[in-house]
């Protein structure tokens, strides 16, 4: 898949997204294969597309930073042991997931 191309997938996807901190990691995976992409060699890009991966990259990252502090706060909250390890479960699989993110 070109430069362009890949482009396109991810303004569409940003424009899909719902919000979620799951897609949110699934469009910045894509995201950031292609900003190292760019980092190699000049873009083939227009600076408003640019600017626009880089606005949805700052916004999905605080989706995410978000996320991570609502599993933080909730996991804190529960007295119960059971809800506590499903939470921490969640949490740990959400962590490892951002791991290249963070």
């Amino acid at each position: 898949m070109d430069e362009q191309q890949a482009v396109k997938l991810i303004l569409a996807s940003l424009a899909a997204f719902d919000g979620s901190a799951q897609m949110a990691l699934e469009i910045v995976n894509q995201l950031e294969p292609l900003f190292a992409q760019l980092q190699t060699r000049p873009p083939q890009l227009s600076e408003a597309e640019l600017r626009q991966l880089e606005a949805g990259y700052n916004h999905l990252i605080a989706v995410l930073a978000a996320e991570r502090r609502n599993l933080s706060k909730q996991l804190s909250e529960l007295s119960g042991p059971k809800q506590k390890r499903i939470v921490n479960a969640y949490s740990k699989h959400m962590k490892s997931s951002m791991k290249m993110t963070f």
